[in-house]
């Protein structure tokens, strides 16, 4: 008979080299810039890909052209689409085409899904964030679904509104 010792059996998890703290790491600035109290850094930080990826799609389907300083090109320039919104069908296939264009430039990691808008309006007005809008103002909501093959994230969605006049 074969006598075996338990030191060999395995690891405990509760041993110390597994319970030691890791310092995390900021990854980038959380938009908007904000500062918790309690916190030493400077801004908000976010500490996951996945925020960090959405943070960043969400300020590129967001921004337009000119408004980055160094790069004039930089954004899916949605607000000058919508100032000439005719109709829907225009321009849900114009806005697709031009986030399409960015995030292959910009972010070609990420493959988008599905595009979905929507206006959002109400007889008087509209009510947005609990705030009454000028009659004539309406809301796109742009929804878009995406995936990153590279962090194994899939399905993921991003909803932006922009302010449309009309």
């Amino acid at each position: 008979m074969t006598t075996r010792s338990f030191k060999s059996s395995g690891e405990k998890a509760t041993d110390r080299k597994f319970s030691t703290p890791r310092s995390l790491v900021p990854i980038g600035f959380k938009t908007p810039f904000s500062k918790e109290d309690n916190n030493s850094d400077l801004f908000d930080a976010h500490f996951e890909f996945s925020h960090e990826i959405q943070d960043n799609l969400k300020n590129l389907v967001l921004t337009n052209h000119g408004e980055r300083i160094g790069r004039f090109d930089f954004g899916a320039n949605l607000r000058d689409l919508v100032a000439e919104l005719t109709s829907k069908d225009d321009f849900e296939a114009e806005a697709m085409m031009r986030i399409q264009n960015q995030v292959q430039k910009f972010m070609p990691m990420v493959e988008l899904e599905t595009f979905e808008s929507d206006l959002i309006q109400e007889g008087r007005g509209v009510r947005f964030q609990n705030v009454d809008q000028p009659k004539g103002m309406g809301i796109i909501s742009i929804k878009v679904i995406y995936n990153v093959p590279q962090l194994r994230l899939s399905k993921r969605g991003l909803q932006v509104n922009i302010y449309c006049i009309g």
